[in-house]
This record gives C-alpha cells, structure tokens and sequence, in this order.
C-alpha cells in the first residue's frame, strides 16, 4: 500500500491533485527497489497514467474531476450522498 501511496505522492502534483513534495534519493531508491520485488498491486497502471486517471480499480473514474465539473456547472458537490444518506442540509 505504501508504495501505491509514494507514487501518487510523485504523480499526483503533475494532475493537480496535490502540491508537489520532496521525496529523498533513499525513499526513491527504496520505492523502486520494492516495485522491482513484485510490490506493485497498489500502483496506479501505465495505461492510467497516459489517460490522467486516478488508478482506481473501483470505477470511481475521476472523483476530482467530477466535483470540478459540477462546481463549475453551478452545484456544491455534494448531490449525491454516498451509502444512500440524506446528503448535506442547510440549518
């Protein structure tokens, strides 16, 4: 999981999904070493890479991307609540 995670910490700056962080020459050494050990399932995939996906193997498709167009399109985000609640309400 960790490296699925310094990956995104690496890519994710390049998509405007965060702001871009230093990673030490020993952490990238050490990422690359456990990729080449077969540590590799949480990793997002070339193809995902090349298409400015997230990775994700769950079909959430680009949740960043989603909430951007709805704001833009006038909406807050949240139109949708999940695990079938109520949403947000105004008190």
């Amino acid at each position: 999981m960790l490296v699925g995670d310094l990956q995104r910490v690496i890519e994710y700056p390049a998509r405007g999904f965060a702001i871009a962080q230093d990673v030490p020459a020993d952490v990238t050494d050490a990422y690359q070493r456990l990729i080449a050990a077969g540590y590799d399932t949480r990793l997002m995939r070339e193809r995902t890479l090349r298409a400015g996906g997230t990775g994700s193997r769950h079909g959430a498709g680009d949740p960043v991307g989603r909430i951007r167009r709805q704001l833009a399109a006038g909406g807050h985000g949240r139109e949708r609540a999940p695990f079938g609640g109520t949403g947000c309400r105004e008190t």
